[in-house]
């Protein structure tokens, strides 16, 4: 199976929705150009679905089983930002 490496920028907000291929694996979440950006390898032949991330603040509090697998952590703007993988929809 052949694989790339996708690059999907987003805007900040309490979650965010992502269209990617199926069973795409998360390699890095970082600023880009002051852009918060996830890299992901994928199968591009896969069928895509919306997968969400979780956007935290540092100090707000959340409900732990229900935010999903951390990714990662960027700052931007002066805040601290933790995000989450909640999986497909």
């Amino acid at each position: 199976m052949r694989a790339v490496i996708y690059k999907y920028p987003f805007k900040i907000d309490d979650w965010v929705d992502v269209r990617m291929p199926v069973g795409a694996e998360i390699l890095s979440l970082q600023v880009q150009d002051g852009v918060p950006t996830i890299w992901a390898k994928v199968a591009p032949h896969q069928q895509e679905a919306t997968r969400r991330f979780v956007v935290l603040a540092t100090g707000e509090t959340f409900v732990d089983a229900l935010i999903g697998y951390y990714i990662g952590t960027i700052q931007l703007d002066g805040f601290v930002w933790h995000i989450f993988d909640q999986g497909n929809r």
